[in-house]
């Protein structure tokens, strides 16, 4: 099934499938993309540029291809390329894991914005930590240090971490009560990763199986990281 990046293999198709789109809604049309399929040689450039004349107003662009997924290191140089034939916006994604490499892929691909994904998992006090090391937001700006009830500069590391994901998950679960209502696969699932590398992890495997109820879940999880 010619699907999702695989659409690169078929850059003709690709356009005019979002033309179309372009030319039926009175919305603003964006693009994801990766390199191209692997199969050949990178195309997102042309593709990009092909997109822009259709219409289409902000392009992503993961430094990967399509065959190599999520291994080996994420080709900034080729987005840095894609940023100079274009006048929309281009976003940049891949390998950005913290403000360090924020701050560097910025700087390499003068790309216009940066997407998350992976290094999001568990972590969405990412975007903000991510803030603060580039300098655009101070530290007591983020929900978790603002909102914290006590000193927090006289917590450890380990302490903040429990804190910061503490606030990210009751923050999860009061969106998902006003939006989708709570779902025990998701939550176990995202339990799991906002408790990754934290002292005890595996602990949260027995509140998994030990709670029945999406509410008692929620709660024991939260219970634990505080």
């Amino acid at each position: 099934i010619c699907a999702g990046a695989a659409l690169m293999g078929e850059p003709e198709n690709l356009v005019s499938m979002c033309e179309e789109v372009v030319n039926r809604v009175d919305i603003p049309v964006t693009a994801k993309m990766r390199l191209g399929t692997g199969m050949d040689s990178f195309n997102a450039k042309e593709i990009c540029e092909n997109l822009e004349h259709v219409g289409v107003q902000r392009l992503c662009v993961h430094g990967r291809t399509l065959k190599q997924r999520y291994s080996g290191v994420a080709d900034w140089d080729y987005i840095a390329k894609v940023v100079d034939s274009v006048e929309v916006p281009v976003v940049a994604n891949g390998d950005v894991i913290d403000s360090n490499s924020a701050s560097s892929c910025l700087n390499q691909t003068h790309a216009a914005g940066l997407m998350i994904g992976r290094g999001a998992i568990g972590r969405p006090s990412i975007f903000g930590e991510i803030k603060v090391g580039l300098g655009w937001i101070e530290e007591e700006e983020l929900p978790w240090i603002s909102n914290f009830d006590g000193n927090w500069h006289s917590l450890d590391e380990v302490q903040q971490q429990f804190a910061t994901r503490r606030w990210c998950w009751n923050r999860y679960i009061q969106l998902a009560r006003e939006t989708t209502g709570l779902n025990i696969k998701s939550m176990r699932g995202h339990a799991v990763s906002f408790t990754k590398g934290l002292p005890n992890a595996k602990h949260i495997r027995a509140i998994m199986h030990g709670k029945s109820s999406r509410e008692e879940f929620a709660e024991a999880t939260s219970d634990y990281l505080a």
